[in-house]
């Protein structure tokens, strides 16, 4: 149960991962998550989801390149005073 407040962000990142996958459940208020994934320093944003109470977002962060490891980052933007759980797992293949 992690609180954010209204236009507070919380970020959660690995570093030199590659493949990541995140479950989010919203307990109350209203959230926007942005996943990002770089390799070096070029973040680039993966994907974007506002959740409301009761809903839950799962996805997954695949790999961008074989050679090098990624860094993945989950930002958690507050749009309402809120809670919400989180798993964000990631993996060094």
């Amino acid at each position: 149960n992690e609180g954010i407040g209204a236009g507070i962000t919380k970020e959660y990142c690995h570093d030199d991962q590659d493949r990541s996958s995140l479950s989010i459940n919203c307990l109350n208020g209203k959230i926007q998550i942005v996943t990002y994934r770089a390799v070096w320093w070029d973040y680039t944003e993966f994907s974007r989801k506002e959740l409301s109470a009761g809903q839950t977002w799962t996805m997954e962060i695949p790999r961008q390149d074989r050679r090098y490891d990624q860094t993945n980052r989950v930002q958690v933007t507050g749009l309402e005073a809120s809670s919400f759980n989180m798993s964000f797992r990631s993996w060094d293949d």
